[in-house]
């Protein structure tokens, strides 16, 4: 306690160095939390809009689905192997469905929702141009949950409609096909036995862009999108399975992919399992962004060394009868240790409280951060993302500045203690 009182005093007397060092700390802990807290509102989103939209906490898919790579990060848009559509599996296909029905009913109690879907690639014409979107065929329990959620807020009109064969699209497909509600889409349908129709789909819904993967839905009912395909009832290209606990995912997933094995075309992946790209893709992101922040500290660690070991040779008498009246090399070290952790971590201190402040109220009173649109929107998972604070990123810094405070003061300050007192008060008087 005295050796950090003895800090502190140092910290406050010596108020040029103190700045400085502060100013510099300030302005590389800000940058690295900022950077986390970014990343934490990126991945946050990218996962959650990829679970909710795409896999579910467990996705039930069949076996097909096996020959996509889980790194191809259009498996759950338009890579998707569904059913075989031979008669003679036919009867296979049924009692898969069967089965997994009767264990989704024996096993409510974990499940929190369930939903089937349904999606298929159509083109369009649009403005003399042939386009591409994905039909997404969902039930007005699932459309209920996906906005609950946020991952579709709905613009204008409404997600899905009671009209038949009523759509919403994104603001990019309205904005590129000149659509408003009403108009209707000419789409080009290849059903299950091959043929191929022409139909009209009605625009009563518009919804706001996410990510460009995600901007490509439009969203259809269940029962519209069965029809027009002509599939057979209680058949759907996969399920999503949100489970009440996600810690039981793992263990659910696995049962039931045992209890589907024997003879039955459907197995089950926990989300982290079924796409390494949208688990991997922010993480590689994040590390990259550590990295540069590692390096940049330990670069202003190695320039502030210069500025510490010219404070330590100014302040060698005071070093030097703290030696004489009884303190030790260690306690010396010590005081020197504590007055850049001191700097340091109130560094840090404020750029969190900063930063903290930043968040909530860009979070609160703004909209987040705005990104714009095009390529952008695959990497951080939507226009716009909102940033998070995670006491862990705190605690990592924490750990930076300790780290810092004994790179910045050890090698120095280690050669002028290790010096007699009698050399140390001589030098001084030089």
């Amino acid at each position: 306690m005295v050796l950090f009182k003895i800090a502190f005093r140092n910290a406050k007397k010596d108020k040029k160095s103190t700045s400085f060092l502060f100013a510099v700390f300030f302005i590389v802990m800000f940058f690295f939390l900022a950077l986390n807290f970014i990343m934490n509102g990126i991945e946050g989103q990218v996962t959650k809009n990829y679970v909710n939209l795409q896999s579910g906490h467990v996705a039930v898919e069949w076996d097909e689905m096996k020959q996509v790579d889980t790194m191809d990060k259009s498996k759950f848009l338009t890579s998707i192997k569904s059913f075989s559509t031979d008669e003679e599996d036919e009867d296979k296909n049924d009692a898969s469905i069967e089965l997994l029905n009767k264990y989704l009913e024996s096993n409510k109690e974990k499940i929190d929702e369930c939903f089937p879907v349904i999606k298929r690639t159509i083109t369009y014409k649009a403005k003399n141009q042939t386009s591409v979107m994905i039909l997404y065929g969902i039930e007005q329990d699932d459309a209920d949950y996906i906005q609950k959620k946020e991952s579709v807020i709905v613009k204008e009109g409404t997600l899905l409609s009671d009209k038949e064969n009523a759509i919403c699209i994104s603001e990019q497909e309205a904005e590129s096909g000149g659509y408003h509600l009403g108009d209707t889409i000419s789409a080009t349908i290849l059903d299950l036995d091959n043929n191929v129709t022409d139909r009209e789909l009605t625009i009563t819904g518009i919804y706001k862009n996410g990510a460009g993967y995600d901007n490509l839905y439009g969203y259809i009912k269940f029962d519209d999108l069965q029809d027009l395909y002509a599939y057979k009832d209680g058949y759907f290209d996969y399920m999503r399975v949100f489970l009440k606990d996600k810690k039981d995912i793992s263990e659910f997933a696995t049962d039931l992919t045992e209890e589907l094995k024997d003879d039955t075309e459907l197995y089950a992946e926990g989300y982290e399992n079924a796409s390494e790209f949208y688990m991997n893709f922010p993480n590689i992101m994040r590390m990259f962004f550590n990295v540069f922040s590692i390096v940049l500290l330990l670069i202003i660690g190695v320039g502030v060394n210069s500025t510490v070991q010219m404070n330590l040779y100014r302040k060698l008498k005071s070093y030097g009868i703290l030696r004489a009246t009884g303190f030790s090399k260690r306690q010396c070290f010590g005081i020197i240790f504590f007055q850049m952790l001191i700097i340091c971590l109130f560094s840090l201190t404020i750029a969190t409280v900063v930063l903290i402040a930043l968040v909530w109220a860009l979070n609160t009173f703004g909209d987040g951060i705005y990104v714009g649109t095009g390529v952008i929107t695959y990497a951080v998972g939507g226009e716009r993302f909102y940033p998070e604070v995670r006491i862990g990123n705190i605690l990592l810094g924490v750990c930076f500045m300790g780290l810092i405070s004994l790179l910045t003061t050890g090698k120095t300050a280690l050669s002028v203690l290790s010096t007699d007192i009698v050399d140390l008060l001589a030098k001084r008087k030089k």
